[in-house]
C-alpha cells in the first residue's frame, strides 16, 4: 500500500508530504492547484522517463520518495532476491533529479 509521497523541488510545490490512508484516497483541487504535478512526482519516482524542466525554477536538485507499506511476506521474499530491503514491512524508493539528468 503506498503510505507516503514527499515530493521537494517539483515545478511549484516546493516541499509537499501527502499522507495515505487504508481505503480510498482523493486528490482535489481547483486548476493550478498541483494535482498533475502530484501524479507526474509519483510516475517520476516509479520509473518513468522525467523532463528535467520539472525541477523547481532556481533549484538543483528534485526530490521524490515514496513509502510503501508491505505486509505480505511473499512480496518481501521477492523484493529481497531482487536485492530490495525492507525494514519492518516498510520499502521506501528514492529518485533525484538534477539539471544533468
Amino acid at each position: 500500500m503506498l503510505a507516503r509521497l514527499h515530493i521537494r523541488n517539483i515545478a511549484v510545490i516546493d516541499e509537499l508530504t501527502v499522507d495515505f490512508s487504508d481505503g480510498f484516497n482523493v486528490l482535489t483541487g481547483e486548476t493550478g492547484a498541483g494535482k498533475s504535478i502530484i501524479i507526474d512526482s509519483l510516475n517520476m519516482v516509479l520509473g518513468q522517463r522525467t523532463s528535467r524542466d520539472l525541477i523547481r525554477s532556481g533549484q538543483q536538485k528534485a526530490i521524490v520518495e515514496v513509502l510503501f507499506y508491505i505486509d505480505d511476506e511473499e512480496i518481501i521474499s521477492e523484493l529481497s532476491a531482487m536485492g530490495f530491503e525492507t525494514d519492518d514491512y516498510n520499502l521506501l524508493i528514492y529518485r533525484d533529479l538534477t539539471p544533468d539528468g
